[in-house]
């Protein structure tokens, strides 16, 4: 997922590849600047695809804190039901497998939490016609035990995701920072030097080039090219 700055860097760089599309005439006469786009329109390829990757790897993170969430909004209801049973039948140790809150739960590493969650469900599954009059149906077993195994699922290797994570969002940046700097070193002095033959081209890739600050959808500033 990029960061605010390198969304701006990277809309300038499909403004400019845009400008350079309306000018076949310039990349015609102007050789360098059609190698140019070829590899401008290159780096935003790569740049899609790292970006892609990002977001990916990051939605493995916040599927399982989602996993998560969504397991302990049953388990807490549902434990609750449970330990109302235990009460009446008197039973003192199904009352200490089940006796969760939702900040119990919330708080547990996930060592402790897999087992809690899986417990609060095996207990409630034993006696589930007794606590369908307490509120908890089927439907809703069913659920705790799909958002737990999920949850099971995604914490299977959170290291190598965390891992993932890092080098994909450094991939990503890498490949901004690459296409930035030949847009920078290469086709801006390229432009300017078309100026003399054709001013009305690079007078437009000057505007195209201006990075805009795109904080959110009212109003625009402007950043001048990075030197």
């Amino acid at each position: 997922m990029m960061d605010r700055i390198q969304a701006n860097q990277v809309a300038m760089l499909r403004t400019v590849s845009e400008h350079m599309k309306k000018h076949p005439e310039v990349r015609s006469d102007v050789t360098l600047l059609e190698t140019l786009t070829v590899a401008l329109d290159g780096g935003i390829a790569r740049i899609d695809a790292a970006a892609a990757k990002v977001t990916t790897t990051t939605g493995v993170t916040e599927n399982k804190e989602t996993a998560r969430r969504m397991a302990i909004s049953f388990a807490v209801p549902i434990a609750a039901a449970v330990v109302a049973h235990a009460n009446l039948a008197g039973d003192a140790v199904l009352r200490t497998k089940v006796d969760y809150s939702k900040s119990d739960l919330a708080g547990l590493r996930e060592e402790k939490y897999l087992p809690a969650v899986e417990g609060i469900a095996t207990e409630a599954q034993a006696i589930a016609a007794d606590i369908v009059g307490r509120g908890i149906k089927p439907a809703h077993l069913a659920e705790l035990v799909k958002w737990n195994a999920a949850y099971r699922k995604l914490v299977a290797s959170p290291s190598a995701t965390q891992t993932e994570i890092t080098e994909d969002t450094l991939t990503l940046a890498n490949e901004i920072d690459g296409t930035m700097k030949t847009v920078r070193e290469q086709m801006d002095p390229t432009a300017e030097a078309a100026g003399l033959s054709f001013p009305n081209f690079t007078s437009g890739y000057k505007s195209a080039r201006v990075i805009i600050d795109r904080p959110g959808t009212q109003g625009t500033d402007s950043v001048p090219p990075t030197p």
